[in-house]
């Protein structure tokens, strides 16, 4: 759990790998994976995390207890989540709302109603997220949307592939209050209740076996926008991607978490179950780097570090580990700024994962 003690406080979370927890057991329980309560006026960042495989009865995947809600939901993959009752992915709620006391079934990401007017009329905004594969048993099995107090604004997500009773991708509850949706990726046609926005595709997203890296031919490529202005404030689209690069790259935006780079067919993109056998943080990176990796059963291990050319810039003698978890330390001050792949060898197979180095 994270708590936000103070009402001035920045609250990230960022970076994490957050996969196959259950809460079990009677009553209702939230957050299979997180639970998050930032205090009134605390600022919410969530960007560049995996939250996939996770299950409750309430937030499959994640559960924000909701104050204030101006929040900044970005970069996120959101995949494989399940609530037996509210939120496959996330569920979102605030103080006002007492609906889960009655054990309501809601979808993949959940907005609860209620919410107090976002300060300084900023709203909750979710933007180039990956939220696929999340299932729920009533309403909204990608997100559904009860916030009553407040707009809410997505865009440049992919919201694909998710299934609930109504509303497969997105169910809106009636309300005075909008939903506004630019160029995100999701089938309109299916959407349950009112909303308002344009540019947005139905399309299969055309990733890798990963599930969340674009193909050269996605039609997600370029099809996002920089920004979106709504009653006269500008919200952003992140200037960089889930794995640390720049967007856009070429042309406009992409849509959902990945920024299509020409060299990502070549990398080993990682499942998430690979996800946790090699780790980079921080990552981008512009002083000292921690390679954390897993040995799953004893045998030889080899990890090496190469820039964008192939060059090899740094090594770990290959050698017998037992099983466990280890660390590297690598020093990055002479590296020059870009685009790095770190690849572990063990006798189970191979695992590549990118490395931003900053200047």
């Amino acid at each position: 759990m994270v708590l936000g003690a103070d009402p001035e406080a920045i609250i990230s979370i960022s970076k994490n790998v957050i996969t196959n927890n259950t809460i079990v057991g009677e009553g209702n329980f939230f957050g299979g994976g997180i639970v998050v309560q930032p205090t009134i006026d605390s600022e919410f960042i969530m960007e560049g995390n995996l939250i996939a495989g996770n299950s409750a009865k309430n937030g499959g995947g994640m559960y924000l207890y909701l104050v204030d809600p101006a929040c900044y939901i970005t970069n996120n993959i959101i995949s494989g989540n399940h609530a037996e009752l509210s939120g496959g992915g996330i569920q979102i709620r605030d103080p006002a709302d007492k609906s889960f006391l009655s054990g309501n079934t809601r979808g993949a990401l959940y907005l609860s109603e209620n919410v107090a007017p976002a300060k300084s009329g900023f709203l909750p905004v979710l933007v180039n997220n990956t939220i696929t594969g999340n299932s729920c048993g009533e309403y909204g099995g990608g997100i559904h949307n009860m916030v009553t107090g407040t707009d809410v604004l997505m865009f440049n997500n992919i919201i694909q592939g998710n299934s609930g009773l109504f509303g497969n991708e997105l169910a809106i509850d009636e309300s005075d209050i909008l939903t506004h949706l630019f160029n995100n990726n999701i089938d309109t046609e299916s959407i349950e209740g009112a909303w308002e926005g344009d540019n947005n595709i139905n399309e299969d997203p055309g990733f890798y076996q990963d599930s969340y890296h674009l193909t050269i031919t996605s039609a997600c490529k370029d099809a996002g926008t920089d920004d979106v202005e709504v009653d006269g404030v500008t919200y952003d689209a992140p200037e960089r991607d889930i794995d640390g690069e720049e967007r856009p790259f070429g042309g406009d935006f992409d849509i959902g978490a990945d920024e299509w780079y020409p060299y990502t067919a070549v990398v080993e993109s990682p499942t998430v179950e690979e996800a946790q056998l090699l780790r980079v943080f921080p990552n981008p990176v512009a002083g000292q780097a921690t390679l954390e990796f897993e040995v799953q059963q004893p045998g030889s291990v080899e990890l090496i570090v190469r820039d964008i050319g192939g060059r090899e810039v740094f090594a770990v003698t290959p050698g017998h580990f037992e099983k466990g978890l280890y660390q590297v330390r690598l020093e990055t001050g002479s590296l020059k700024g870009g685009i790095y792949f770190c690849t572990l060898k063990t006798d189970n197979g191979t695992s590549t994962r990118k490395m931003v180095k900053v200047d």
